[in-house]
């Protein structure tokens, strides 16, 4: 599949209509109520995107191999080794160079790897608190806006950002929802 754009050769995919953007809170929204199975989707997603618009020379592991990459995301511990080069990156495409995140996408990967990690740990949390482990949405969120802004400055002009749910993520919102409530009461209704 084409690239929509790739910056320094000028090619345009005529076709594309779509903005390869997402709004942050579309992750967080579509994390929590696929209980974190949208975290994996996602990554492969983005890693896939940006397998097509890198250049083979300038790619990391998590580039050339965006679906052995995202099999690693399950495993605890390489997952946080995974995302950490992946937040680099994105730190490294963003187009504000002055940007703390670019100048230092290393640390900033850790932290944000480092955040994501503790949150993952809060499934040893008794029921119903260890439903608070769905909060790693938030760092997912917050390097999507990151991969938003590199895709606002290299896809064409004119391209449709979408803000909507499609038909499937509306399904998968409500069944989530309706699981995620009796999981939520469940311990409280089996206590009395």
């Amino acid at each position: 599949m084409k690239s929509i754009m790739e910056k320094d050769q000028g090619v345009v995919d005529e076709g594309a209509r779509y903005s390869r953007q997402q709004p942050g809170w579309h992750v967080c929204v579509l994390s929590i109520f696929t209980f974190g199975i949208y975290n994996v989707y996602w990554f492969f997603k983005n890693l896939q995107y940006l397998h097509e618009q890198t250049s083979p020379e300038n790619q990391i592991f998590c580039e050339k191999h965006p679906f052995f990459a995202s099999f690693l995301f399950l495993i605890p511990v390489v997952n946080l080794i995974i995302a950490l080069h992946f937040f680099a990156q994105v730190g490294e495409l963003l187009p504000d160079k002055e940007s703390f995140w670019h100048k230092n996408k290393y640390f900033c990967a850790f932290l944000i790897s480092a955040i994501f990690g503790a949150l993952c740990l809060l499934t040893r949390l008794p029921e119903p608190y260890n439903l608070l482990y769905l909060l790693t949405a938030l760092p997912l969120a917050l390097v999507q806006t990151g991969i938003n802004q590199y895709w606002g400055k290299v896809e064409q002009n004119g391209l449709l950002v979408r803000t909507a749910f499609n038909p499937i993520e509306l399904v998968v919102i409500f069944f989530g929802a309706g699981v995620l409530g009796l999981c939520a009461i469940g311990p409280s209704v089996l206590h009395h």
